[in-house]
């Protein structure tokens, strides 16, 4: 077993370092960062301790890992790598505070204070990979509905797609975020024809009107008509900028309050404002090269 170094992916959210090559199979692994467990145990964890209807984060932690999600795929799509499975159990999760382990994920999921790291895990390039469910966008559908009704290409090669097959399962990441569920749960995988013929998830009554137009767009028919990555963040900056934290100090709750006197917040408010101020450097970055 073999160990390479690998400093092409520097993101914190999706860091690689290094490939790890099986001398008898070649089989290549990626070495990533340590985590507690996948974003989808721990979804269908806190829905235990939570009412029904109910999101499974509060909202402000919801908006911090949608914006670190967001800023690995712009750090991966800015190399040429196109994720693909974009889906919840394909994001790794720790907690940012403590060791707080316990449960059956590994991690400590009574504590609604705790905020949750999240990393860009399972993501390759081999041209077999189509996604999962309906997670996969449409033109994936499309292409897996004439494949099996053996139409086009005699070889079945799976064609090139954009990086807006990423963006497509990023709204459906969102939307398990937001409502906890699973995409169309119940309705067979293979029935394709479900949302070429137009349906979307439905989305939760919590949810608000920017949130909604933002999916709606991600899960666009048309891949050139969905938003970017960069057009992503910056919505997320916006709703979290109408919808800060919650200050147990008393301390004028605007946005450019909170970051003027960010020195006399508690512990878990500096964290999350790191957060977002890192998701945002990542943006203005690749709005610069």
């Amino acid at each position: 077993m073999k160990l390479k170094n690998d400093k092409r992916i520097r993101s914190a959210y999706c860091r690689v370092f290094g490939v790890s090559v099986d001398d008898n199979t070649g089989t290549v692994s990626i070495v990533m960062e340590a985590m507690k467990g996948d974003l989808r145990n721990l979804i269908d964890d806190r829905l235990l301790n939570v009412e029904d209807g109910q999101m499974p984060f509060d909202y402000n932690n919801t908006l911090l890992m949608m914006m670190e999600v967001t800023s690995g795929l712009l750090c991966l799509h800015s190399k040429g790598i196109i994720h693909r499975d974009i889906k919840s159990s394909n994001i790794l999760v720790s907690p940012h505070i403590g060791d707080l382990s316990g449960g059956a994920t590994g991690l400590e999921t009574n504590l609604e204070d705790v905020i949750f790291k999240v990393r860009l895990g399972d993501y390759e390039t081999s041209d077999g990979v189509g996604g999962t469910g309906f997670w996969r966008a449409p033109e994936v559908l499309q292409h897996l509905k004439a494949v099996r009704e053996k139409i086009g290409s005699s070889d079945n090669k799976t064609p090139t797609y954009s990086a807006a097959v990423d963006v497509y399962g990023l709204g459906m990441l969102f939307y398990e975020l937001l409502s906890g569920k699973i995409p169309f749960e119940g309705h067979p995988v293979s029935d394709y024809d479900l949302v070429l013929l137009g349906a979307r998830p439905e989305l939760p009554t919590h949810v608000t009107k920017r949130m909604k137009q933002l999916l709606c767009r991600c899960w666009h028919a048309e891949p050139q008509k969905r938003p970017t990555l960069v057009e992503i963040v910056k919505t997320l900056h916006e709703e979290f900028t109408q919808y800060p934290p919650t200050d147990p100090n008393n301390i004028k709750n605007d946005y450019a309050g909170l970051l003027r006197n960010a020195w006399v917040q508690p512990p878990r408010f500096k964290i999350i404002m790191a957060k977002v101020q890192m998701a945002m450097n990542v943006v203005f970055l690749r709005m610069m090269r």
